[in-house]
């Protein structure tokens, strides 16, 4: 598996961290067209990026009347990241010839670093799950995965380490990088008012339009070439594949905060490489929606003493979760 499909290495916080252990395997093997890295930690939705399961939104006669004044969604995105705390829920969904998987990822973090994520990821027959508590200084993960369990000591389930160390590691980012996705917002050239829904209790108004990757990319090495980086990170694609479709649905709240950002990435392989086995439309869908914003974050229990035990006193551990799963 690619160096950038490590799952656990960027974030725990953000689904599309743990995407890449699928379409790094998917998409490098089938046509080297569209790969994920980060960022980014739910059930697929079948039916494509708009919207999980009970998602209640309604469409009124003006779906689809941009006569309005346009949101601008750089402020959004700029108003959210500026957020202390966030609860998310984030879903990686990844469609390939070679098979597809999901990655599903729960999280309820602050800017201090404690807080809860859990996470799924299923890719055919490998299914694992993940969880880590932070209370600000510890940081306690455990995971049912295969490597891990049997790297562990006996009679523990949980490790535990220091949050400082973890993030220069890499294995831990907090809310860090929960919103790297949100940078696609700075392709998006005109967008179409569809409706509202409600998350969190709060309205949320709808609006689509298409991506122009590379405007994404060049808006965003002008902002910060970290926050380029930290984009391609998110949703890599190489391989000069062709993208038959690339399109955005976000959802901003009355603060004009993004609550929700729906994204669908449908890309064919490149011309070259069309009739290659395997080669055929990838479809990537990434749903982020954030629950709730600005509140006040409960400090976890660790987990049970006699289940734990430090790093130190399991480098196999260590060494999966600095390298990943």
């Amino acid at each position: 598996m690619p160096d950038s499909a490590v799952p656990l290495r960027r974030t725990a916080a953000a689904l599309v961290a743990a995407g890449a252990l699928l379409l790094g395997a998917c998409a490098q093997e089938a046509s080297d067209s569209v790969a994920t890295g980060r960022g980014a930690e739910t059930t697929a939705d079948a039916d494509g990026a708009g919207g999980s399961e009970g998602d209640d939104r309604s469409r009124d006669d003006d779906s689809g009347d941009d006569s309005g004044e346009a949101p601008d969604l750089v402020a959004a995105m700029e108003a959210t990241r500026a957020s202390e705390s966030a609860e998310v829920e984030m879903l990686l969904d990844v469609d390939s010839p070679m098979g597809g998987g999901t990655v599903d990822m729960t999280g309820d973090l602050s800017r201090g670093d404690h807080g809860t994520a859990t996470f799924a990821a299923e890719m055919g027959a490998t299914v694992f799950e993940l969880e880590m508590v932070a209370d600000g200084e510890a940081l306690w993960i455990t995971s049912d995965a295969e490597e891990f369990t049997d790297a562990m000591p006996e009679g523990a389930t949980w490790v535990e380490g220091s949050v400082d160390d973890l993030r220069d590691d890499g294995v831990w980012t907090g809310l860090d990088t929960t919103f790297d996705v949100l940078s696609v917002l700075r392709g998006v050239d005109g967008v179409s008012e569809t409706g509202t829904t409600e998350i969190g209790g709060d309205e949320v108004r709808l609006f689509e339009g298409d991506v122009d990757w590379d405007a994404a990319l060049a808006a965003s090495e002008e902002a910060d070439p970290a926050e380029r980086r930290a984009l391609e990170e998110t949703i890599t694609l190489t391989g000069d594949p062709d993208l038959e479709t690339f399109t955005v649905e976000v959802g901003l709240d009355d603060d004009d905060r993004v609550r929700s950002l729906d994204v669908e990435v449908v890309a064919g392989p490149p011309e070259p490489m069309e009739d290659e086995p395997f080669a055929g439309e990838i479809t990537l869908r990434v749903r982020l929606e954030i629950v709730s914003l600005d509140h006040e974050v409960e400090f976890p229990d660790g987990p049970p003493a006699d289940e734990t035990v430090p790093l130190s006193e399991a480098p196999e551990v260590a060494e999966l979760l600095v390298g990943g799963l």
